[in-house]
């Protein structure tokens, strides 16, 4: 009988097939966005590339700074490669299995427990939800009053949003004196690991500042991407529309019903486009142009970094199955 782990995995692959099933499908009844997408600028495309560097090194940067809190020291080569080999290895492996991967080399090459990196990861997604709801909640503002304005839905879906992330923040703090509470001896060792490791990076406000002022660059640069995609297909889309994508699309990442959101994220890029204003096809075929990229990125970069990073660890480790018991985002 099969286990509920591997239930859920088999679950989350059905659901991407379904997806890319109707991505065929529907690309088969609508020849029109093929043609599209043969139609995209090849210096579009290059510019899109760029910003997509960019944006990996700003998202590993955000690491570096965050490990550091634990005394771990990453040079350049690992906190980049780290981070195109999580975003590889959410593509490959199912249950984010990234995070693990990351866990599992800052284990086996620095000592550093599961549980801090759970810390790590719990904090670092939480800034992240809340500077995304923050600048799409600006980004929809500075659309209302321009030029063109749109519907306020996207408004009051950020400002939820932003409630809701809020919300964790005060979830982890809460959590965090609710350790002598959890029933046994080993989860009470994990949980004060956890807990101490969040009350270690809450002592670090500098870095907490700097990580995300990191994260709105990382938002900006997300959303000049969407702008030129959509610019790119003939839309009259506008900066702040594609901040508005980029922000929204970050809360989409956490939807993780298929490896990396495949096909999920798309949809949500293609409601948003709608809201602003542009075309859901449109918007849909942008989302496809600026998902290609990444999958290019993350592959090309990936399995150089995983060669050099991964190789001897995932050996000793044992697999990539191990990875997928360190923490998860």
């Amino acid at each position: 009988m099969l286990g509920r782990r591997t239930t859920l995995e088999l679950v989350r692959w059905l659901l991407l097939a379904i997806v890319v099933a109707g991505g065929i499908w529907y690309a088969a009844r609508h020849p029109e966005v093929v043609s599209a997408l043969k139609g995209v600028p090849l210096v579009s495309l290059l510019a899109i590339l760029v910003l997509e560097l960019v944006a990996r090194v700003l998202q590993g940067y955000k690491l570096k700074l965050m490990s550091g809190v634990f005394g771990v020291g990453l040079r350049f080569r690992e906190w980049f490669g780290l981070t195109v080999c999580a975003s590889m290895y959410s593509y490959l492996l199912p249950a984010r299995a990234g995070a693990g991967v990351q866990a599992l080399y800052l284990k086996k090459q620095y000592g550093l427990p599961f549980a801090h990196f759970g810390s790590l990861v719990a904090a670092m997604n939480v800034l992240i939800l809340v500077v995304a709801g923050a600048v799409g909640l600006c980004a929809s503002v500075i659309q209302l009053s321009s030029v063109k304005p749109t519907a306020p839905t996207l408004l009051f879906v950020f400002l939820g949003l932003f409630v809701l992330s809020m919300g964790g923040c005060a979830v982890l703090a809460v959590l965090t004196s609710l350790v002598k509470y959890v029933p046994t001896q080993a989860l009470r060792q994990i949980a004060s690991s956890v807990s101490d490791g969040l009350k270690m990076l809450a002592r670090r406000r500098d870095v907490l500042l700097k990580v995300s002022g990191l994260h709105v660059a990382h938002i900006i640069c997300g959303g000049a991407q969407f702008y030129i995609a959509f610019r790119s297909l003939g839309m009259e889309a506008t900066l702040s529309q594609g901040i508005v994508v980029s922000a929204l699309s970050a809360f989409a990442m956490f939807l993780a019903l298929t490896p990396a959101s495949l096909g999920i994220n798309e949809g949500v890029i293609s409601a948003a486009g709608q809201l602003l204003g542009l075309s859901a096809q449109k918007a849909l075929v942008g989302a496809v142009v600026y998902r290609g990229v990444t999958i290019l990125v993350s592959f090309a970069l990936g399995w150089v970094f995983n060669h050099v990073l991964l190789r001897g660890v995932m050996i000793e480790g044992g697999s990539a199955a191990e990875s997928r018991d360190a923490p998860k985002t």
